[in-house]
């Protein structure tokens, strides 16, 4: 026997297999290949360093979001042609979007009442954006 204990009591071997040694010292027995296949299927057959890169690169992603909506924002102001409210109501919704699937997944407290803020002002900025296209058209 390759994996278990051998006692050899007066002309008599007794043979233990791994399985029920670890059932009598309060353990349980798992062999590699079910180890394998639970690991497999908690993660999906996903990596967990592709998951990390997705991660930031999702982080990374709304930075320059946020950072291209400032210059826009910014710059359209110094030309005369007012505030672009719908560009803020875009870069903050994936945010908002972000918070709200962490909640649903995770229920934790914290995201929940991010995610309400950022909704909150995902729905200001939306509002403000649209009026000012009313109030601007020359259609209506």
């Amino acid at each position: 026997m390759a994996n278990g204990l051998t006692i050899k009591l007066g002309s008599a071997n007794i043979e233990i297999c791994q399985e029920n040694l670890s059932i009598l010292e309060g353990g349980f027995y798992m062999n590699r290949e079910e180890i394998l296949e639970k690991s497999r299927a908690e993660n999906r057959n996903k990596d967990i360093y592709e998951k990390e890169v997705l991660k930031q690169a999702s982080t990374c992603a709304v930075i320059v979001m946020m950072v291209l909506a400032t210059i826009f924002f910014v710059v359209q102001i110094f030309v005369g042609g007012g505030t672009n409210y719908g560009v803020w109501a875009l870069v903050f919704s994936a945010n908002m979007t972000t918070l709200w699937v962490k909640y649903i997944k995770l229920r934790r407290k914290h995201e929940v009442v991010m995610a309400i803020v950022y909704t909150i002002f995902v729905s200001a900025c939306s509002i403000g954006h649209i009026y000012d296209l009313i109030v601007s058209s020359t259609i209506l």
